[in-house]
């Protein structure tokens, strides 16, 4: 049967052919990204050359495949004889096939049994394998199996409840699943399995093992989910708490507005505010005061820029505003108080002397200033010290950038 001339293809009875007799060789179909468990629809799209082959010659027949892993996904054609494709995968079967208008088909697959590639029959112009149906040992003590199944279905009917992508009519059919295999296959294909995880799922040899390694994953799932929303209650907590103060500082705000715009709630504020008239500040810094303060008054406590207003204007109060010293510009005792204090550094005292002799003249020189450079114990802040010393001010030491020595 030739795909390229066929529709839409269904309805194949799975009792067609006898698991017992099966034929000597069937197409082999590499699946790139998926493993298909037994038990299970799985839908494909097939698009290379030789995968079309393997699925039209299938169709032809028996529909029977065998779906097996590429190592490499990215390799249009592996190479059987290099070990491309896993060894083990499923034996399956086609359900449907659909031809679509981009030139890819569709096709609907049933997982019929976990089997082996024993031997590689062709290579071309598709591959053709000789395999055999693996069915996993059952334990001699059954018991430790029941038991082992009964923990596995607990934890799934908790991931279902879990999680909100899963509904849970899926508890309703996996309890109607006929056999242990097929338990185990329809919990595995509602699970989120990587790749690797489903191939080791058909590789182990017993139940035990299998049902085994389905509920260490159900463990994990199911922790990393209640973390995942343990700590998403625990933000929206946070975002509600916020949200309700936030709601609550706006109606204060709304109230004292219609009370009296010019009164200020916090007793912080009224403090910045009587500071701020009785300072002798310049005009255009008491309105950018009043503006800052106003802006405060109006900002959220839990918002950011409530600390950078509120510590900006304590900075802005704590200022010396109208406190002058009297400068006392006596070369000779200047010049007395350093070499009295300070031995050698000659040239350091003559710039300060010339400085001091410049300020007798001119009383006021705007931009200037004395920059002392040098490592640490040259002695720049004690020269600092006996300049202010000698000239009746007041020593302000100030570390720009948090930088001391």
């Amino acid at each position: 049967m030739d795909i390229s001339d066929s529709g839409l293809l269904t309805e194949f009875n799975e009792q067609d052919f006898d698991l017992q007799q099966l034929p000597d060789s069937v197409p082999l179909l590499p699946l790139r990204d998926s493993v298909i468990f037994p038990h299970t629809l799985f839908p494909i799209l097939v698009g290379r050359e030789l995968s079309i082959k393997a699925v039209d010659e299938a169709m032809s027949s028996n529909r029977l495949v065998m779906l097996s892993a590429q190592l490499e996904p990215e390799e249009d054609h592996p190479n059987l004889e290099e070990n491309g494709i896993r060894k083990i995968g499923t034996f399956g079967q086609i359900m449907q096939v659909l031809k679509l208008p981009n030139g890819l088909i569709k096709v609907l697959l049933r997982g019929v049994s976990v089997a082996k590639i024993e031997h590689v029959v062709q290579t071309k112009p598709y591959s053709r394998v000789q395999v055999s149906l693996l069915k996993p040992a059952y334990p001699k003590n059954v018991q430790k199996l029941n038991t082992l199944i009964r923990k596995v279905k607990d934890k799934f009917s908790a991931y279902v409840l879990m999680n909100a992508e899963l509904p849970e009519e899926i508890l309703l059919s996996y309890n109607e699943q006929e056999d242990h295999e097929s338990l185990l296959y329809y919990i595995a294909s509602h699970i989120d399995l990587d790749l690797m995880q489903r191939q080791h799922l058909l590789e182990f040899d017993t139940l035990i093992e299998k049902f085994s390694f389905l509920l260490r994953i159900l463990l994990d799932e199911i922790e990393l989910m209640s973390m995942t929303q343990e700590i998403t209650e625990r933000v929206q907590d946070e975002i509600q708490e916020n949200q309700r103060k936030f709601f609550i500082q706006e109606q204060i705000k709304l109230l004292q507005d219609e009370l009296d715009e010019d009164e200020f709630g916090d007793p912080e504020q009224v403090k910045i505010k009587e500071s701020v008239d009785k300072l002798p500040l310049p005009e255009s810094v008491k309105a950018k005061a009043l503006e800052e303060l106003n802006r405060l008054k109006k900002t959220p406590t839990m918002s950011p820029e409530y600390s950078v207003s509120r510590n900006w204007l304590d900075w802005l109060i704590s200022l010396p505003w109208g406190t002058y010293s009297k400068d006392l510009l006596d070369i000779k005792i200047v010049e007395d108080a350093l070499n009295a204090e300070h031995y050698g550094i000659e040239k350091a005292k003559d710039r300060i002397l010339e400085h001091i002799a410049v300020l007798n003249l001119v009383q006021s020189m705007k931009g200037q200033i004395l920059c002392f450079v040098g490592p640490p114990g040259t002695g720049k802040t004690s020269l600092a010290k006996s300049i202010a010393h000698a000239t009746g001010r007041k020593m302000v030491r100030i570390a720009l950038g948090g930088v001391h020595d």
